[in-house]
């Protein structure tokens, strides 16, 4: 009976003394990361403190530049305005090695300009705006992922496509859209939002912004407070939701606030007009969206930079107001230009001399020191100072530890998740949507009696690997009078070609018609019940190539599930 009593007090010791192991660690770890708040925050205030006003005007402008190379242009750029960031399209990435060479070249240039380091950034959402193309993965958009409602394949895209780009030098990702794509006619955001409800978008995208944290490049959520319901594009004019507070709190800020609680470190803004939260200004110039419902109701403490102030939405309409010393005001941090020159020479002296005048204090606040401090304060968060051995020096051990440990875990996910050979072409597969109902593809004596007439050259040759038998559009009238003919398989380049398939579906009952689309859903698809769409929402290698084999793979191919324009075409 002692030794059973003894045994007992033994397991009950143990266990106190695992739970009190357990206990003392999460103490550990939250002393730790006090510490290295603190020392982030100590470290952020003296290097703004170091800085001259103009040094902190030029901090919170980011800019382009011409091309692939420092030329004098972007040199002068540096020189002139010491931007806080560069930002890269299409034309400023070249090679692999071309791209790392002009990132390093800049940061260089920073580092013997005795500026801070840059944050590099590119739209690399994935399917119709990518960006970067050599060396890196290329994934379909940001609408085909949601389509999965898959949070592992978010986390890994977010994951892979963050890691790619900062072994190229971009650190600040600009993806990804957070925009409910809740009305149809939407012209800017459509295949850029992970689909057209609340769950969907926030289950993948949010999983897509963790796993991009996580991969290196500073991830951005965007459009807030959500731009999926407009019917305007803000690039060429200004949209405007008439909505409540009460309304947008139902979908639109969902994925937002659920983002934040997450810990995402950057917002963009968007140009978009909500009349009952701010009558005059948009989200981008709004202090009551911006500081009133971004920072106090949703508690959001991190770096907001603004979409590009050369959208027609505030350039067309709000230029005189000052836009650039609004958006401080409003609770910016980061004004994003996408040109150089008089655009970028205007609003810093713009800013300049608002700052001059006191313009940026308000109420005993310097809005320009903490619009630096907060994106000083992020570049050393996310080791952009130490990747480029900028000064000061980071000399806080415990965040040094933390930062090769989480750099040691990058390396190993990454390693883990583009082990097996065509991970892409696996994620891309899952991605596949059929419309109006699922797909369950052709079985091979089905194959046989199929035929393809596929214009686009990269479809044709891969149908024609897998074995298909391929006509011409020349062919097709004598084709449609075989009756052995059951299948007849098409790609469609341009939404109007809806209609003629509609019209010979109609006119050939007898045979299924399985139409081919990698493009937005957001047009008026077919009515006939013996049509089928495959949709890839994506024009990747990768999504064409799943296009087909979707045809065969005995896998179903799922219904899309998405909020669509009515199915208003007409038959002749």
């Amino acid at each position: 009976m002692k030794l059973a009593l003894r045994i007992f007090a033994f397991i009950i010791l143990l266990a106190f003394l695992l739970v009190s192991s357990q206990f003392l660690l999460v103490y550990v770890d939250e002393l730790k990361a006090n510490e290295r708040k603190v020392y982030l925050d100590t470290t952020a205030k003296q290097i703004v403190d170091g800085m001259t006003t103009p040094e902190k005007i030029g901090q919170v402008i980011h800019l382009a530049i011409p091309g692939k190379t420092l030329d004098e242009t972007a040199i002068s750029e540096m020189r002139t305005i010491r931007p806080g960031g560069i930002i890269h399209f299409g034309k400023n990435f070249g090679t692999k090695e071309e791209v790392i060479k002009l990132n390093r070249d800049l940061q260089d240039l920073a580092r013997k300009l005795k500026m801070p380091p840059l944050l590099i950034s590119t739209d690399q959402e994935g399917g119709r705006v990518f960006r970067v193309r050599d060396g890196v993965a290329q994934f379909p958009g940001a609408m085909a992922l949601g389509q999965t409602n898959q949070e592992d394949l978010g986390y890994q895209v977010g994951f892979i496509t963050s890691y790619d780009l900062d072994q190229v030098g971009v650190n600040f990702l600009l993806a990804p859209s957070l925009d409910v794509n809740n009305n149809p006619n939407n012209p800017v955001i459509n295949t850029r939002s992970f689909g057209s409800d609340v769950d969907r978008v926030y289950n993948v995208a949010g999983a897509y912004e963790r796993g991009a944290r996580l991969g290196g490049a500073i991830p951005v959520i965007k459009h807030f407070p959500g731009h999926g319901d407009t019917d305007v594009d803000s690039h060429i004019g200004l949209p405007i939701i008439r909505k409540s507070l009460a309304e947008l709190e139902k979908v639109e800020l969902i994925p937002f606030q659920k983002s934040i609680q997450d810990g995402a470190p950057v917002v963009m803004s968007a140009h978009i007009l909500f009349p009952k939260l701010d009558e005059k200004y948009p989200a981008t110039l709004s202090k009551n969206i911006l500081q009133g419902i971004l920072r106090d109701k949703l508690g959001f403490d991190g770096v907001v930079i603004t979409d590009a102030m050369e959208m027609h939405a505030i350039s067309k309409n709000y230029q005189s107001d000052r836009p650039g010393v609004l958006a401080l005001l409003a609770g910016a941090d980061i004004l994003l230009l996408t040109s150089w020159g008089e655009t970028s020479a205007s609003l810093y002296k713009t800013l300049l001399q608002a700052a001059d005048k006191g313009d940026l204090e308000v109420d005993g606040v310097n809005i320009l020191d903490r619009a630096v401090y907060r994106q000083i304060r992020l570049k050393l968060e996310y080791g952009i100072y130490t990747k480029n051995t900028f000064e000061p020096k980071i000399e806080n051990e415990n965040l040094l530890e933390y930062m090769a440990l989480a750099n040691q875990k990058r390396k190993e996910t990454y390693q883990r998740l583009t082990a097996k050979p065509n991970f892409v072409d696996k994620i891309t597969r899952q991605t596949i949507r059929s419309y109006p109902s699922d797909f369950n593809g052709l079985s091979e004596l089905e194959k046989n009696s199929s035929k393809a007439y596929l214009a686009q050259a990269f479809l044709a040759d891969a149908w024609k690997k897998s074995g298909g038998k391929l006509s011409s559009r020349k062919e097709l009238p004598k084709d449609l009078k075989e009756a052995s003919l059951k299948h007849i398989i098409a790609n469609v380049s341009d939404a109007k070609e809806f209609l003629f398939w509609d019209n010979l579906a109609q006119k050939h009952p007898e045979k299924e018609f399985i139409l081919l689309y990698p493009h937005t859903p957001f047009v008026n698809l077919p009515n006939q019940s013996n049509v089928k769409v495959l949709l890839s929402f994506s024009l990747t290698e990768s999504s064409f190539r799943m296009l087909i084999e979707s045809l065969t793979n005995k896998e179903k191919v799922p219904a899309m599930k998405l909020i669509l324009k009515p199915r208003t075409v007409e038959i002749n």
